[in-house]
């Protein structure tokens, strides 16, 4: 599609760090399992991806999950130093990089700028992480960054996350080495962001979106790469207010083409016990043929602290790997087992996806740890 570029008041122009199964329309093969045990060993081949660059040693990442916001159908997708390095302890004062907050964390540029953001839009937050830790060193950290850009090097990622439901992303990056970020690069690799509005934030050292904006374009041909805002590093913390204000406004922009095309969805009533949760249907046969059997009542069996689950539920399927499961999912395994998370998690098992509990909170406690009966009706 062709290439939009919205020019927002206040652009601060700117090179930074210059029973069932136990998970989309997104291939996330280069992913890496979040699963495996942290102290199995590692990939040698992958460390050597950061270390031929740096005299230090990689720490294997902790997935961090993703932010709900109340959007629903924005998600803000951030790479930052912050969130792929070991930072405790670290003098945050001495890097540019940083932002030290009031409670003497430290986050990121682009980990700052991608919160105001998702809190300006309501959007999911999701951190990109790789498999492995940057250096806690900044000037090391920069080494690795210029080799993996000059060498091709692409990390492989971790904390994998099903895009489907998302019409705009906002994603908020560092220009590392006068482009992309490796990791960026990997981001790219991973997921299809077709037919979505991908709405681009930076922050650099003055190189302001250098060339990663076609970069972006060509890699996602088929999305709308919007040119928001960037930031230059000594700039950030007092940019609050333009960061914010760029955001909503493309949100705005670009919001009610959105709307035009989504449809309202169907929803049904769960009941647990003496509460009663409401679940927004995919658009989808399998949903259709769900609503259809209701109203139902099925005694759910508990597994792995984290779903219930029932058999004898045959509806047509179309599974495929979601990657990543949200509190509140109700999913279909195989073509007969329905399930029903109440927690979330990581995942390389594929379903069907029925629905989800618009406010999944209190669920867990609702279904307990043992089976539980649990009643699905129509409004």
């Amino acid at each position: 599609m062709k290439l939009k570029k919205v020019f927002v008041t206040g652009i601060l122009t700117a090179v930074l760090l210059s029973g069932c199964g136990s998970q989309s329309n997104n291939t996330i093969s280069r992913n890496a399992s979040t699963s495996d045990d942290s102290s199995s060993p590692a990939s040698t081949d992958e460390i050597e991806n950061y270390t031929r660059y740096a005299d230090y040693t990689p720490v294997k990442a902790e997935d961090a999950g993703i932010t709900s916001g109340s959007a629903g159908n924005i998600l803000v997708a951030y790479f930052s130093r912050s969130s792929n390095t070991s930072l405790n302890g670290v003098d945050a004062v001495s890097s540019a990089s940083l932002q030290v907050q009031e409670d003497g964390t430290a986050e990121g540029n682009a980990q700052q700028m991608a919160e105001w953001i998702a809190d300006e839009t309501g959007g999911d937050l999701y951190p990109i992480q790789t498999m492995y830790t940057y250096p806690v060193d900044y000037d090391q950290t920069v080494d690795v960054g210029e080799g993996q850009d000059s060498d091709g090097v692409h990390p492989l990622l971790i904390n994998p996350i099903d895009l489907s439901s998302y019409d705009m992303i906002y994603l908020v990056y560092p220009i590392w080495h006068y482009t992309l970020p490796a990791p960026m690069v990997s981001f790219l690799e991973d997921y299809d962001l077709s037919g979505k509005t991908v709405c681009c934030f930076t922050t650099s050292g003055g190189s302001g979106f250098g060339d990663t904006i076609e970069k972006i374009q060509k890699a996602e041909p088929d999305a709308d790469i919007v040119e928001g805002i960037t930031v230059s590093q000594s700039s950030v913390a007092d940019a609050e207010a333009e960061v914010r204000s760029a955001a909503a406004d493309l949100q705005t922009s670009y919001a009610p083409a959105q709307e035009e095309n989504m449809t309202e969805k169907q929803t049904i009533q769960i009941q647990i016990g003496d509460q009663t949760f409401t679940a927004e249907l995919e658009d989808n046969e399998t949903a259709a043929a769900f609503r259809e059997k209701l109203p139902l009542t099925l005694q759910m069996q508990e597994l792995n602290g984290n779903e219930k689950y029932a058999y004898d539920v045959s509806l047509p399927s179309d599974a495929e790997s979601v990657g990543t499961i949200q509190a509140g999912d109700l999913m279909l395994y195989d073509d007969d087992c329905l399930v029903l998370f109440y927690d979330s998690f990581s995942t390389s098992y594929s379903y069907t996806k029925i629905g989800h509990i618009t406010d999944p909170d209190g669920l867990a406690d609702a279904v307990g740890n043992g089976s539980v009966q649990i009643t699905f009706s129509a409004e």
